[in-house]
Formats: C-alpha cells, structure tokens, sequence
C-alpha cells in the first residue's frame, strides 16, 4: 500500500514537471488554459492535440528529451512496470525515484550506461570530493546536475538559459551567464542551503548584456513582453551600446507607419 501511495505521489510530480516544461513555451493565456486543465471531451480531442503539438515544436532539444522521458515514465505507471530497471530488471531504490521520476535504470545500470557514453564529458579541475546529502546519494554524477537543474527550475528565480551546471564527486561547478548579481546570489543558496551541495566551484558572469540580444527566441524570465509601442531593442538602443555613449529615449513613440 505504500509504495502505491508512493507511485501515486511520483505521478503527479512527473505531470507537474511535464506542465513547468510547457509552461516555459507558452505564448498565451489559451496555451496556459490547456497546460492546467485536463479536458476530456471528444470534441476537444484534435484541437488539444494540434495545440500540444504547436508547444512541444517550441521546445529546445533538452526539454523534449526530458518530455519524452516523462512520457514514457508515465507509461510505465500505466502498465504496471514503473519503479523496475529497464535494463537488469532490479527494483530502482525509492530515494533514486523521488530524485528523478523519470528514470528508468537503477543505480548500477546507471552508471554503466554513463561510462559507456560517447564523447567526452567537459573538463573540469581536479579537485577532491565533497559530501553528498542523502536524497542524491543513490545518482550519477549526470544525473545529480539533471536533479539540480530541476530544483533551479522549480525554484523559478534564475535563467537557466546561459547556465551550464557540471557535477562531479559532490563538486558543483557553474559556468556561463546570468542576467543578474540577485541571480546569481539566489543560485548559490538553492544549491549550498537547498540542494545541500555545499562544495561549489564558481566560475559564473553576470552579463545583462546578454538578455537584450534580439535574438533570444523568447521573453525573459521576469521581463515584461514588449507592446507596439515599446520594442524590446531598437536600432538606437543597439547603436548606443555599440559605440559607448548614453541612449536617451524618445519623449514619445514614434508616429505608426501608413500601410499601404
């Protein structure tokens, strides 16, 4: 009965996690309704398919990874095989599913499987190893900085956009960008006061720069989006910071081109 009660409760963070995923994606309060609602009309049947399949094509590569994983952890439950190593068929530790919902390996086969993996993994310094709390205990390197990108992600403060996170031996290293000091600050107690990885190696910068990129393909955590009258970069702004001299915005939008 317990471990029924347990699987029950992975079951819902496993939708929960699935939901923050789109939720990134989203572009309006319609795609919000659909994310938290759970509709079963018939009717509404290929209209939610067509609009599910409109916000996972918005995706990055790692988030339809991580959708495909949860999917399929959410068929395991269906069918009665969830929580049993897809590979050796061992039961996977409760500790390692609360820490990763989605996994379908335990330990053993875990750490196999990574040490099989092609391609190197990015280097970092030699240092000694640091402790681990219990609840990462039972992970791979590779996967304690999956479980830590999903607490950063949970915890919603900071953009995980120009954030590379590495473990190894209880050692947590950062490097890339945030947009922000505050950021930057929160990030480090998430990971010493939450995460209980107190071993950090910090090679992080905060470049704000970086979030006004025209390119960026989505608004910003905590940035309001844009209206007609308000562009989120103009060639003014970008020539001001090209050549070093101090933007001064206009008293007043400027008049709207006649369409023709």
């Amino acid at each position: 009965m317990r471990r029924k009660e347990t699987y029950e409760s992975l079951a819902r963070e496993l939708h929960r996690q699935r939901q923050v995923l789109f939720k990134e994606v989203a572009e309006t309060e319609t795609d919000l309704r659909f994310i938290a609602e759970d509709r079963e009309s018939e009717l509404e049947e290929r209209a939610q398919e067509e609009r599910a399949a409109r916000l996972y094509a918005r995706l990055g590569i790692r988030a339809k990874r991580e959708i495909e994983e949860i999917d399929a952890a959410l068929q395991r439950l269906a069918d009665g095989k969830y929580g049993a190593c897809g590979e050796c068929g061992d039961p996977i530790s409760i500790a390692r599913l609360h820490a990763l919902p989605a996994t379908r390996l335990c330990i053993g086969c875990a750490r196999l499987q990574e040490a099989r993996a092609p391609g190197p993994r990015p280097e970092v310094e030699a240092v000694h190893g640091a402790p681990v709390p219990p609840e990462l205990g039972d992970l791979t390197d590779l996967e304690r900085e999956i479980a830590l990108r999903e607490q950063i992600r949970q915890d919603g403060r900071v953009d995980l956009e120009e954030l590379r996170v590495v473990c190894r031996h209880g050692v947590v290293y950062f490097d890339g960008a945030v947009p922000s000091e505050a950021e930057h600050q929160i990030l480090l107690k998430l990971v010493t006061d939450v995460a209980g990885l107190h071993e950090v190696v910090d090679r992080l910068r905060v470049q704000e720069i970086l979030w006004d990129r025209p390119d960026r393909s989505k608004t910003m955590r905590g940035e309001k989006r844009p209206s007609k009258l308000e562009p989120a970069t103009t060639e003014d702004v970008v020539r001001s910071i090209e050549e070093g001299i101090e933007y001064t915005p206009p008293s007043a939008p400027p008049p709207e081109e006649e369409e023709e």
